[in-house]
């Protein structure tokens, strides 16, 4: 199982690596929480589902001037993936970073579905989403599909 999951953390730093700016640079404006993931871009579709529950939440309020980034832990225990996005919301919503990762968390559980093993909340506010092999699979078979087009 260790091998397994180095393996795909090693895949997802790949797929990261690649995105980084554009994660960074990244922002949607309008949202559908509940859409069906279609891992035309894998990591993407992450981010879209991260901003979709950021925004959510925002309930029309501007959002702020830096968008959630999307990165992979430093040590495997964090997760597959961190955001620092209820830290971004805090300032708008006037809330605690943790209570809003709570919310986070709960709406990236039901948007993201079979494909999220887990999220945990760390620190002041981080969320650690773990993947599910589910989302691997669907990665992969994404990332060969376009390979062969």
């Amino acid at each position: 199982m260790l091998g397994l999951r180095l393996k795909r953390r090693e895949s997802l730093a790949q797929l990261l690596g690649e995105t980084r700016q554009e994660v960074r640079r990244g922002g949607v404006q309008n949202f559908e929480v509940n859409r069906p993931i279609t891992m035309d871009d894998p990591v993407a579709e992450l981010r879209t589902a991260v901003e979709a529950a950021a925004g959510n939440l925002r309930d029309g309020a501007e959002p702020g001037s830096s968008s959630p980034t999307l990165e992979r832990p430093r040590e495997a225990g964090f997760g597959d993936v961190s955001t620092n996005a209820a830290m971004l919301l805090a300032p708008t919503l006037g809330e605690q970073p943790r209570e809003i990762a709570e919310k986070l968390a709960e709406r990236l559980r039901g948007s993201l579905g079979a494909d999220l093993e887990k999220v945990e909340i760390a620190g002041p506010g981080f969320l650690n989403l773990f993947l599910a092999d589910a989302w691997y699979r669907r990665a992969a078979a994404a990332l060969l599909a376009a390979g062969a087009g």
